[in-house]
């Protein structure tokens, strides 16, 4: 009997690193989005498993906030005679978190 040695290629098949943790939620968009990614520790051999996509992006919610116009402050005469003269008051707007 006659024995001939060879060798086999196993493929090396695509490692990647492990996901990040996901960003804060992108609140300054249409459509807020919150991103984690992963990179290519070793690229697949040409009958390896290839890698899979590098991003994650998924919709998240975003705080909620409405203008509220406060109340009138007191007027306050600006003169050097406090009884008398123009005299200016201010509406002040505040936001309310939901």
């Amino acid at each position: 009997m006659l024995y001939k040695f060879c060798c086999l290629h196993v493929p090396d098949d695509c490692v990647m690193s492990e996901w990040s943790t996901f960003s804060p939620c992108q609140c300054d968009r249409l459509h807020p989005s919150k991103t984690r990614t992963r990179v290519i520790l070793q690229v697949a051999s040409p009958n390896g498993q290839q890698c899979d996509h590098l991003n994650e992006t998924l919709s998240c919610s975003c705080p909620t906030y409405q203008l509220v116009i406060g109340r009138w402050t007191d007027c306050v005469v600006e003169s050097s005679n406090q009884d008398c003269g123009a005299g200016e008051r201010l509406l002040g707007p505040r936001f309310i978190h939901f």
